[in-house]
């Protein structure tokens, strides 16, 4: 095995959690200590990732807002940005946040919102009146309040309280696709760990998956494998 590829959500980081439990710190430890390649692909954006997975940043290659920027040692390896033209889809909408590589652009009338993003979310919070303030790659944009489709956008997540963007035909399983292509491993050397619908297109490309125990009934069709952890995906994986 050459590569492991893990979701955050669910995954790495179960119900709850806001920093990396430290069984799944050293089962990290353990893959890249086995010169494995670790990735962490993550529906969150770079900052956050950065933040959480801070102890391994510099080793682990992380992919962000669902495939469409992947980063290692800080330096972007390649990235599917929003078209530019496509941004103004939402030049009338009220409550939304762009998620560029370092700064979130949030736009709102109200502090409160503000106030809430701010929180939320890990960089540099950037408040914006229109989309023209915006100069730099927008990778996800989350739009709050509202369900709807835009053209030549996919919708990654959606509930009721919001929904996210990314430029079509961008996910989790192109990005791992690419990543494989720099490091030139094939996919029968790589493994998958996940839980969620934004990890499906990865599992369809890696055959041998591992999947939470918490997944849908869907989801735990794709793997090979269900597990209650990361770190039991890890024992069985160096079980062989």
């Amino acid at each position: 095995m050459k590569l492991i590829v893990s979701d955050l959500d669910g995954t790495l980081l179960l119900k709850k959690e806001k920093e990396l439990h430290r069984l799944s710190i050293s089962a990290i430890e353990k893959i890249l200590n086995s010169n494995m390649a670790f990735c962490v692909a993550s529906g969150r954006n770079y900052s956050e990732l950065k933040r959480i997975l801070k102890n391994f940043e510099s080793r682990a290659y992380l992919i962000a807002n669902d495939g469409a920027l992947a980063v290692h040692k800080d330096k972007t390896i390649f990235d599917f940005p929003i078209d530019r033209a496509k941004l103004k889809l939402f030049e009338e909408e009220k409550n939304f946040v762009a998620h560029g590589k370092y700064h979130s652009f949030v736009r709102s009338d109200s502090e409160r919102f503000i106030r809430g993003i701010k929180e939320q979310y890990s960089g540099h919070i950037v408040r914006i009146d229109t989309i023209d303030e915006i100069n730099e790659p927008i990778y996800k944009i989350t739009l709050y309040d509202k369900k709807t489709d835009f053209p030549g956008l996919d919708r990654v997540y959606c509930d009721n309280y919001m929904c996210e963007y990314v430029e079509k035909g961008t996910n989790k399983g192109m990005a791992v696709s690419e990543l494989m292509k720099v490091l030139k491993i094939r996919e029968s050397d790589a493994v998958a760990i996940g839980d969620g619908q934004n990890d499906a297109e990865m599992f369809e490309l890696i055959g041998k998956s591992y999947i939470m125990a918490g997944a849908t009934p869907r989801i735990k069709k794709m793997g090979k494998y269900v597990v209650n952890n990361f770190n039991d995906a890890v024992d069985k994986i160096f079980e062989g």
